[in-house]
């Protein structure tokens, strides 16, 4: 069976996107931060409440704010190009586009004050060492297959 040249690429490209998708599914969760109220960064996005609906802003926009805001309790959807969200009461989902990729947010609202928060991170630069690793991990399987291949009763 290893001796068909469909089959040996078949495993290959088994073996490649399995390795691509487990390097992904790592430097993402490597890239998890969990932040405390006093270290949030100042481009953190938040979601506002205004007369109409939602809007987002960068915290260090809502800490400095000569009023007051009050954080949206209720709204879902994109609310501009870079930003989609998913709001509670409690909690707040954010979804935002950065340069080269993703950035997923939830914080947990209490008395409308934004009490925890967490981001993890997905971008084109950790594709570029996951796709290199699952290329040499499938050279390796297919130079394997050829070799199991060759030998007289090896498959």
């Amino acid at each position: 069976m290893l001796d068909s040249a469909l089959v040996r690429l078949l495993i290959r490209l088994l073996v490649l996107t399995a390795v691509f998708v487990g390097c992904l599914l790592g430097f993402a969760a490597s890239s998890y931060q969990s932040l405390a109220p006093n270290n949030y960064p100042a481009t953190m996005p938040v979601v506002i409440a205004t007369g109409g609906g939602a809007a987002v802003l960068q915290w260090e926009q809502v800490k400095e704010s000569p009023v007051p805001l009050r954080l949206a309790e209720n709204a879902s959807g994109c609310l501009d190009a870079f930003h989609c969200v998913e709001v509670s009461p409690s909690q707040s989902m954010i979804r935002q586009r950065i340069a080269g990729g993703l950035a997923w947010w939830q914080q947990r609202v209490e008395a409308n004050h934004v009490a925890q928060a967490s981001v993890f991170r997905l971008t084109l630069v950790m594709a570029f060492p996951a796709f290199l690793a699952a290329a040499i991990v499938s050279q390796l399987v297919g130079w394997w297959l050829r070799r199991r291949a060759r030998k007289p009763g090896g498959a």
